[in-house]
């Protein structure tokens, strides 16, 4: 059996608030090169505190998962749909954020008018 060998990839994480951010530091933690993408208060406060990584997060949820919550219609097209938009016109797949973009978009249907 062949080893696994652990490459480095390069990340983006678009909105990186709290929960983005203990992803994309985590990520960099093992080794992966992240770049941030943020709100300018996100990116002022890492500027002035830095990055500081918690064990675990258990009263953290997303800011989709908020808007959700209030009934407020969310920013999954600027995040996970881009990307999904984006790779379409790349040829790339990411089947990943079309499957969290569809299923963010079926939450909304059912809670907005």
């Amino acid at each position: 059996m062949q080893a696994m060998t652990h490459s480095s990839i390069k990340v983006a994480v678009m909105g990186a608030g709290a929960v983005g951010c203990y992803y994309g530091g985590m990520l960099a933690r093992a080794g992966h090169e992240v770049v941030l993408i943020a709100r300018p208060q996100h990116v002022e406060a890492i500027a002035r505190n830095g990055l500081r990584m918690a064990g675990s997060m258990p009263s953290q949820s997303s800011s989709t998962a908020h808007d959700l919550a209030r009934g407020k219609r969310t920013e999954i097209d600027y995040l996970n749909g881009l990307i999904v938009r984006r790779g379409e016109a790349l040829g790339v797949a990411t089947p990943a954020n079309r499957v969290l973009w569809a299923l963010v978009k079926l939450l909304e249907g059912k809670r907005l008018p």
